[in-house]
């Protein structure tokens, strides 16, 4: 009978990365967490496009990497669709401001935050959803246009989503408990590098299994 061990144990190791990919996706959609101290919509605006702009690209990134697989980058996604809503619409109540549910006409019943969030940021990532649940695409930010109480506009860019190999994910889960154990930082740049070859790739997956197989071995005991 021919031993396949080998190919069971690096399923294993791969499940054993993925399941570390959830940490990382807790990491994202920082930026528009951090969102506060606005005074009105207009400076709420102003903060909340850059920090967007921010959490998708890392997202992307996040996902594009392996470091995030599509349940996280969907889930982070949401959560940044959460947090530039809630605070947007806090914003609204003062005297000038409204907010109509599904508003895309601007103007005075759905004014700048409204008409910011329902024209261009919810449909935004409405696209890049469908594109993460396909695995691969590109995806291009709506151009935001400049008002007349500050705003300076945000031009359209791109951003390329990448689905990695089940293989890549499990080593980025791998090195980011890696990471973990030995402090991250220079030291552990210089000691492991980045998995960016396929030496590397197997050099961290078989590390990942021996980790484990020694894990199993000691509960067994």
């Amino acid at each position: 009978m021919a031993d396949d061990s080998s190919t069971s144990g690096a399923g294993v190791a791969i499940q054993i990365g993925q399941s570390v990919l959830g940490i990382v996706g807790g990491l994202l959609a920082q930026h528009t967490a951090r969102l506060h101290g606005a005074q009105d919509e207009n400076q709420a605006v102003a903060q909340t496009v850059p920090a967007w702009d921010a959490d998708l690209a890392e997202i992307v990134s996040a996902y594009d990497s392996g470091e995030a697989d599509q349940a996280h980058a969907l889930d982070a996604l949401n959560t940044v669709d959460q947090q530039i809503y809630g605070y947007l619409r806090s914003l609204v109540g003062k005297p000038g401001t409204s907010w109509i549910p599904g508003g895309t006409s601007c103007g005075k019943k759905c004014t700048v935050g409204c008409c910011i969030y329902y024209s261009f940021l919810r449909p935004d990532i409405i696209v890049l959803e469908k594109i993460f649940q396909q695995g691969n695409g590109t995806w291009n930010a709506s151009p935001i246009p400049s008002n007349k109480y500050g705003f300076p506009g945000r031009p359209s860019y791109r951003l390329d989503v990448i689905k990695p190999s089940a293989e890549v994910s499990a080593v980025k889960g791998i090195e980011s408990s890696l990471s973990g154990l030995f402090g991250g930082g220079d030291a552990y740049s210089r000691q492991f590098g980045a998995a960016s070859n396929p030496a590397k790739l197997a050099l961290y997956v078989g590390g990942g299994i021996l980790l484990f197989a020694g894990f199993v071995a000691v509960i067994r005991k």
